[in-house]
């Protein structure tokens, strides 16, 4: 495989990583966002929660009154499941941000290490090439004899 070949492969990869390393962003974002919401919606449910409009009155109401109190701490139980859930997701995306990110930049030292190699080895050669032409054109002076 050319040295050409090689940095093409290797531009490749990198790219590759860079766009995971981008959908891993919009990933953790969305599971940001959603980690909002549910917190935002657990904040609602317990402040629904706490606000309890029972009054004197009959068993029906104080019954339906209850049952209401009921659904709001299910409700209550439902978003902290959720706040949970979605707290369990950004954990995980932002271990996977970070997994991406440490391959990118192994592949970006990758990548520029073999950029480096090729540019050193052309300079060599351009310094080679200088060389040898300046050893032609003084063998050319001192072979020529001084008129």
């Amino acid at each position: 495989m050319s040295e050409q070949q090689k940095i093409r492969r290797a531009r490749r990869l990198l790219t590759m990583a860079e766009q995971a390393r981008e959908t891993a962003r919009a990933e953790l974002a969305a599971s940001h966002q959603k980690l909002n919401a549910a917190t935002e919606e657990r904040q609602v449910a317990e402040q629904r929660l706490h606000e309890d409009d029972r009054r004197v009155g009959g068993s029906p109401e104080w019954l339906l009154a209850e049952l209401d109190q009921e659904a709001r701490r299910r409700d209550l139980k439902g978003a902290l499941e959720q706040e949970k859930k979605a707290d369990a997701e950004t954990v995980l995306a932002s271990q996977k941000v970070a997994e991406v990110h440490q391959k990118h930049r192994v592949l970006e030292r990758f990548h520029n290490n073999i950029n480096d190699r090729i540019e050193d080895a052309s300079r060599r050669k351009e310094t080679m090439d200088a060389d040898a032409f300046a050893l032609v054109i003084w063998s050319r002076k001192s072979s020529t004899p001084n008129s």
